[in-house]
């Protein structure tokens, strides 16, 4: 197979697959997506089979706003942070190998998400480079294959694990190594109950290191099947107090070896039984260990303590069976936990005794009174919040309550840590369904509808379309068509009187134009007479125009005339001494007219300065060089004209590139105006030595153009060409070997030789620009297209000087002459002479107006090209 077929096709398959875009502000993110701005989400991002949303800028805030990032490969990350000063909320994020993982962060904070059903971790914090100042608060995690929330890198510092409730899951609760870390009230139940040894709350030095000063305190620990808080050594400054330890089958508390200056401080610590395990166990321990006032019963060795040379001290603890080994704990003072539990009589600490050991009697086994709300789970109950209050997920009797989300009271009724429309309860409640915004190109409100097209925006102003007074539409959507319609009440088309020359029955009476007693005392309309300059035998005698008698007394027919009939002929037309632009018959033909100095002169001058001071100089002797601004790179653009106030326009094509390298220049439609008399058109093409190829296309057809001149200066070169007229022109500038001769060719088409590499170019271009370039540039070109309007359109200042002359006096048939005979049409210059003479102060409201609203559309049926001009 050709390699370039081989090249293409694993572009198309890898290209897709390679790219990761960015997403966030109003963009919504797809999986694999790096996140570049703030980001609210209001959709669910599931099926990821990679990474779901990746945060590698600072600074960023992603709420999830209580919808899921859910996966489903068990080897990537739901969410991956890679830089600081990120904040992760409200999320829901499941099915991942780890939930979310942070590389390297400093004041990083991660908050309020539920993680859970993941094969690795739920929360991770790993790394080569120092991250500190990570915040990990208000998140629930449970059902995690393996380490749940894990500090793994000696690297991190500084964070505060607090208020997180983790539960059911089969290895660790917290994992944390390095310093300064704080872990507080936090919830612990029912963790490690896989096979093997697991702690709740695990914290270890790494390679030799000490970990050192943290703070491990506030935390309630309940079910643990193995160690409750497991300090595994070389512990240094850091303290352990005011832990609620219930349950633990093995140890409450462990502090290994080679662990100095920690304090065991206020921690109430019970056991399942005197047959298992050790309420405190303190191994091998360093100097300055203080253990004081806690509460340790109901172990088999309630403290275990033993070391060589090691000394603790402390006081006001209550334990009974102490396992002195060595008189490690000789400077530990203590009373016996209650030993007549079940005899009947309240003693010590009992806070009752029924004579049993039994349980969900309202006593239990340990002599503490069980009732709800009392923060210990008794038996018969299925839940303790310290409180006999109901509405708060545990109810006066202690059992769990189902709470439902109230949308709209400001509490978040269920405890799930969402309020009213933030709780995912609320998605369909009418109060939690957004408005639809008319004017953001979004679908606010879900319906599968956006702005205009969402029927709760059809009052809005921006998406009532005004009427269009002849098109027998009812365009506003009012009930009303056309001059039915009261939009339309000062439209030309809605009159009450026929206007004679349209071909429309204007007053809806049965008759059109001429045919209309409307029109009887009009000119045109004379029954039998001849219109003297329109090209056609009117009144069917044989004659046409001048040679019709019935033309011999008109103006246009008396030899010589007495107005000028062009004003760059060059010609004396009306035999008054004055030629073209010299003649005040010209004064209306833009070439020859300023109407802004006519109208302030006129205003400031007597009539007799004011018509001097109109005068135009003649045309140049030299030519006069019009450059037309383009965007083509390399090339520049001249006319050559003989008119010092020449009209050209152009418009332009996309670049494009033949398959060697050769650049093509598509120009399409230069059009000067015909008083410009345009004669050369020079192409400058800069940073190219040789000849450039121009071309003109005729019909589909292009030919080359013979170059009239050549001039090369420095890395320019400049070459001349007769102008063809308007049409398209297209410049090939020549690589190094010349392209084979297109003469009668497509320029578009010309095949040459190219390398692989250029092959690629065009791939990737053509892959990335095509489907939105596209859109952008026909939407450009199509608004340069409606302000190419032709040079002899009918422009308000037209409109004015009509209008001043027919107030002066000057006969409407001179004006609608000078006029057609100068480029304009001659049935435009008709309607805005008939909208004077009928409706002298209304023409305002003229065929210009229409313009402005529907430009392309005028253009088209009124001034398509030059070739239309009578």
């Amino acid at each position: 197979m050709n390699p370039r077929v081989w090249l293409l096709t694993i572009l198309l398959l890898i290209i897709p697959f390679s790219y990761a875009a960015n997403c966030g502000g109003g963009t919504d993110c797809q999986c694999g997506d790096y996140l570049t701005s703030n980001h609210v989400m209001d959709y669910d991002l599931t099926g990821c089979d990679g990474h779901g949303i990746r945060i590698a800028t600072a600074g960023l805030i992603l709420d999830c706003n209580n919808k899921q990032i859910q996966g489903i490969d068990y080897r990537s990350t739901g969410v991956d942070i890679t830089n600081s000063e990120i904040t992760v909320k409200n999320c829901k994020i499941n099915k991942f190998g780890t939930g979310i993982n942070i590389h390297e962060c400093n004041d990083c904070e991660i908050t309020d998400n539920k993680i859970y059903d993941h094969d690795g971790y739920a929360i991770r914090l790993s790394g080569s480079v120092d991250s500190s100042g990570v915040i990990i608060t208000g998140n629930e995690l449970y059902d995690i294959d393996h380490y749940t929330l894990t500090i793994e890198s000696s690297n991190v510092h500084g964070t505060t694990i607090d208020d997180n409730y983790i539960h059911d899951n089969p290895q660790h609760g917290i994992i944390i190594k390095g310093n300064d870390h704080v872990v507080t009230n936090n919830r612990l139940r029912n963790n490690g109950y896989g096979s093997g040894h697991y702690p709740g709350i695990e914290a270890s030095a790494i390679g030799g290191q000490h970990f050192d000063n943290a703070e491990i305190s506030g935390n309630t620990i309940n079910g643990e099947q193995y160690k409750a808080i497991y300090l595994a050594g070389y512990v240094t400054n850091s303290e352990v107090t005011d832990n609620e330890i219930t349950g633990c089958r093995s140890q409450g508390i462990y502090l290994g070896p080679h662990s100095e200056n920690v304090d065991i401080i206020d921690n109430h610590i019970t056991g399942g039984g005197r047959s298992q395990g050790y309420g405190v166990d303190l191994w091998s321990l360093g100097p300055d260990i203080t253990f004081s006032n806690n509460f340790v019963c109901n172990y088999m060795n309630d403290v275990f303590c033993h070391g060589t040379g090691t000394v603790v001290t402390g006081s006001g603890n209550t334990f009974s069976v102490l396992y002195n080994g060595n008189g490690a704990c000789d400077g530990v003072t203590y009373s016996p936990c209650p030993a007549s539990c079940g005899n009947t009589v309240v003693e010590g600490s009992e806070q009752c005794d029924d004579g049993n050991h039994d349980n969900g009697d309202g006593c239990d086994a340990y002599c503490r009174t069980e009732a709800c709300g009392n923060g210990r789970i008794d038996a018969g109950e299925e839940c303790d919040d310290n409180n006999v209050v109901n509405g708060d997920g545990c109810n006066s009797q202690c059992q769990t309550e189902v709470l439902v989300e109230i949308c709209t009271n400001g509490i978040d009724d269920d405890l799930d840590s969402y309020i009213d429309c933030y709780d995912s309860d609320c998605t369909s409640n009418p109060a939690c369904v957004p408005d639809e915004i008319c004017n953001n190109a979004y679908d606010d409100d879900g319906d599968g509808y956006s702005d205009c097209y969402d029927t709760d925006c059809a009052d809005y102003p921006a998406c009532m379309d005004d009427e269009i007074c002849n098109n027998g539409l009812d365009d506003d959507d009012d009930g009303d068509e056309d001059c039915d319609d009261s939009d339309c009440s000062s439209s030309q088309y809605c009159q009450d009187s026929e206007i004679c020359d349209n071909d429309e029955d204007d007053d809806d009476d049965g008759d059109t134009d001429c045919d209309d007693s409307d029109c009887a005392d009009l000119s045109i309309c004379d029954t039998g007479l001849e219109i003297c300059d329109n090209d056609e035998d009117d009144d069917d005698d044989g004659d046409t125009d001048c040679d019709d008698s019935d033309c011999e007394n008109e103006s246009i027919c008396i030899d010589p005339p007495d107005y000028e009939l062009s004003c760059v002929n060059g010609i004396d037309d009306d035999a008054d001494g004055d030629t073209d632009c010299d003649d005040d018959d010209c004064l209306l033909v833009p070439n020859c007219y300023d109407f802004n100095q006519t109208n302030q002169t006129n205003q400031s001058q007597p009539n007799n300065q004011s018509n001097q001071s109109n005068q135009s100089s003649p045309p140049p002797e030299d030519p006069v060089f019009k450059t037309i601004e383009t965007n083509l790179p390399g090339i520049t653009i001249d006319v050559e004209t003989t008119n010092k106030f020449p009209i050209c326009t152009l418009e332009e094509k996309a670049i494009t590139n033949l398959p060697k390298g050769d650049a093509l220049y598509s120009i399409h439609f230069i059009n000067c105006d015909i008083e410009t008399e345009a004669q050369k058109i020079i192409f400058t093409v800069t940073a190219n030595s040789k000849e450039p190829l121009i071309f003109h296309k005729q019909g589909a057809t292009w030919n080359s153009i013979d170059l009239d001149d050549v001039y090369t200066h420095g890395v320019s070169t400049e070459v001349s060409v007769v102008y063809q007229g308007i049409g398209d022109y297209a410049v090939i500038i020549p690589d190094e070997e010349e392209p084979d001769d297109p003469v009668d060719e497509d320029p578009t088409e010309v095949e040459t030789g190219g390398g692989m590499s250029v092959w690629i170019i065009i791939f990737v271009i053509a892959g990335v620009v095509v489907l939105g370039g596209t859109i952008g540039f026909l939407y450009l070109n199509r608004e340069h297209n409606h302000k190419q309007a032709n040079p002899n359109m009918i422009t308000p200042e037209v409109h004015e000087t009509v209008h001043r002359s027919i107030k002066s006096g000057a006969k409407p048939e001179k004006v609608h002459n000078v006029l057609a005979h100068n480029g304009w049409k001659p049935e435009e210059v008709k309607k805005v002479i008939h909208t004077y003479r009928n409706v002298p102060n209304k023409y305002q409201k003229t065929p210009y107006q229409t313009i402005e609203k529907h430009r392309a559309d005028f253009m088209d049926k009124a001034f398509s090209s030059d070739s239309d001009k009578k």
